[in-house]
């Protein structure tokens, strides 16, 4: 047996991040619609040489985030690679919470983290704990660092894999926004009452009406990407009943 250490294997991990798998994915879903193509299909349309190995690292990426599969015929895209690409999608949040999670590697750091925060020496952890090598530790604690920032997973360096859930919304407190909406005159002070405590919100005024619903900074990205559509449709449908109701008494 050779003096030297046996070479430690680096175990698989996606070596692009998933923002820029989801990217590819889109692309090759504009070019070559839902697939299945080859190797050097996806390399003429990403613009990179089939022999350079960045196209197979691009298309490795896709598959360990569950976007892209390969059944030996060539690539084409799963079902959520499908939802990821679409433009209609409003449970975007939801699709890439198991995108981030279907890399093996991915999903036990997630798993053993959830609720707490990164370590500071987190590539070094990488090596210590998940077999990850140390002349690529650092690219692959950027890449996480990186793609569960992008899925929403990872905020203010901690890791949360609860989706964020609509409060639910009294009938009491819709006809208080109401009130504000008919008696904008007070509009100022209960709402300064309402966001009390928080210090960075987001003011969404209810179409048609003079409503506002207050929301905590740290949810933008999920209304950026319709993530409570619903809710707010919903809510905005009972303030104008109530609107209406107040005006019909007033008649």
């Amino acid at each position: 047996m050779s003096s030297k250490s046996a070479k430690k294997r680096t175990i698989a991990y996606p070596t692009v991040t998933l923002e820029h798998a989801v990217n590819c994915a889109t692309e090759l879903s504009k070019r070559l619609a839902k697939g299945p193509y080859t190797r050097n299909d996806a390399a003429h349309v990403l613009g990179c040489s089939e022999s350079s190995g960045i196209v197979a690292a691009k298309m490795a990426a896709c598959i360990h985030f569950g976007i892209m599969s390969n059944n030996g015929n060539g690539y084409y895209l799963s079902p959520l690679g499908e939802r990821l690409v679409a433009s209609d999608n409003h449970d975007r949040s939801r699709d890439l919470m198991q995108a981030i999670q279907s890399p093996v590697l991915y999903s036990k750091i997630l798993g053993d983290f959830n609720g707490q925060k990164l370590p500071k020496n987190f590539e070094k952890v990488l090596v210590l704990s998940y077999e990850i090598g140390e002349s690529v530790s650092y690219r692959a604690a950027r890449n996480f660092i990186k793609s569960t920032e992008y899925a929403g997973v990872l905020k203010r360096g901690r890791i949360n894999l609860e989706l964020p859930q609509i409060p639910s919304i009294k009938p009491e407190a819709k006809t208080s926004l109401a009130h504000i909406a008919k008696e904008p005159s007070h509009a100022k002070s209960e709402l300064a009452s309402v966001s009390e405590g928080v210090d960075e919100v987001i003011k969404l005024c209810l179409p048609g009406t003079d409503v506002v619903v207050i929301f905590p900074k740290k949810y933008a990205y999920d209304l950026s990407v319709g993530e409570f559509s619903e809710g707010i449709k919903t809510l905005r449908e009972d303030v104008m009943k109530a609107i209406n109701r107040q005006e019909g008494g007033k008649m």
